[in-house]
C-alpha cells in the first residue's frame, strides 16, 4: 500500500502520463486486501514464481515507453519519477538511483557496507555518470526503455529471488548484457527510493545465507579467471576465515566472507556453472 501510494503521489508532480502496474507473483488474481489500492492501479499476473519472471511480465504488459521498477517494501521519495524520466529523455536507455536503507530499529553492528548491499543498499555518489562494464544497478530503483530492454531479452528468469536456483544477480546479468548491446546506462543520484527492511530479514543467519548465495551467483555471472586448484584455494581460505572469526573484531563479517567462498566452491564443484 505504502509503495504504490508513494509512487502515485510522486506522479502528480510530473507533467507526463503515468500508469501503475502491480505484478502479482504466482497468482491468478489479487488478494482481497488489494481492493484498498488506489483505483488507478492496473493488475498483471506472473504465473511462475520469481522476481525476474515478474519483471519480464511488467515489461510486456506496460503501456508506457519508460518502465520504472521498484519493490513492495520500498517508498519512493518525491522527484523519483521525474529524475528517471529526465535522464531517459537525455538519452539514457537504463537509469538507476540510490537506495537508502531504513532498518526496523537500528543498523546491526555487524552490518558492514557489503552486508547492507545484500539488503539492496545502493549509492554511487552525488554525481551522475554512465555505468561501465563492471557496474550494475539494483532493480528496486531501476528504470528502462521498454523496447530496448525487451530487445536485449529482459531479465534472466533463472536468476533472482524465487527462481529456484539459489542464485541472485538478475540485475547484474541484465546490465552486463545491456552494456554489451551498446545501451547507455545512467546513474541518476536524484532518483531516490527508501528500502524499508523487514524485521524478520535482519539476522546473522539471513546474512550468512545471502553471502553463500552471493558467492554462488558471482561465480556464475562473473566467472573467475583460470587459476591453479581454484576449488581447494577457496575452500582452504573459507576454513581459515571461519576458524579465525571468533578472534576478529567483527566475527559475523568474517563468517560472511567464509560463506561467500563456500558458495563459490559449491558452484565450481557442480556441473551447473551457467544459467
Amino acid at each position: 500500500m505504502r509503495t504504490v501510494q508513494s509512487a502515485v503521489d510522486d506522479a502528480r508532480a510530473v507533467s507526463v502520463g503515468s500508469e501503475f502496474l502491480v505484478v502479482w507473483s504466482g497468482r491468478t488474481e489479487p488478494p482481497s486486501w488489494a481492493a484498498g489500492l488506489p483505483m488507478v492501479v492496473r493488475h498483471a499476473f506472473a504465473l511462475m514464481p520469481g522476481v525476474a519472471v515478474a519483471r519480464n511480465v511488467a515489461l510486456r504488459e506496460a503501456r508506457g515507453a519508460l518502465v520504472l521498477f521498484t519493490d513492495d517494501d520500498v517508498v519512493c521519495r518525491p522527484g523519483w519519477i521525474e529524475a528517471a524520466y529526465m535522464a531517459w529523455r537525455g538519452g539514457a536507455h537504463v537509469v538507476g538511483g540510490p537506495i537508502v536503507l531504513k532498518w526496523p530499529k537500528e543498523k546491526p553492528a555487524w552490518a558492514t557496507p557489503l552486508a547492507a548491499s545484500l539488503w539492496a543498499a545502493f549509492d554511487l555518489g552525488e554525481t551522475p555518470f554512465d555505468l561501465q562494464s563492471h557496474q550494475a544497478f539494483v532493480s528496486a530503483n531501476m528504470a528502462m526503455d521498454r523496447d530496448r530492454a525487451l530487445e536485449v531479452g529482459g531479465f534472466n528468469e533463472h536468476l533472482g529471488h524465487g527462481a529456484g536456483t539459489s542464485l541472485m544477480g538478475e540485475e547484474t546479468d541484465f546490465c552486463t548484457r545491456a552494456i554489451e548491446a551498446g545501451l547507455r546506462l545512467r546513474y541518476e543520484p536524484s532518483a531516490v527510493v527508501e528500502h524499508h527492511v523487514q524485521p524478520a530479514e535482519v539476522s546473522r543467519c539471513r546474512f550468512l545465507s545471502r553471502m553463500y548465495r552471493f558467492g554462488r551467483t558471482m561465480t556464475v555471472v562473473r566467472p573467475p579467471t583460470r587459476a591453479a586448484c581454484p576449488i581447494m584455494r577457496r575452500l582452504g581460505k573459507a576454513i581459515l576465515l571461519a576458524t579465525s572469526a571468533p578472534f576478529n573484531r567483527n566475527p559475523t563479517a568474517k563468517l560472511g566472507d567464509a560463506a561467500f567462498l563456500l558458495g563459490a566452491t559449491s558452484i565450481l564443484v557442480s556441473s551447473k556453472r551457467k544459467v
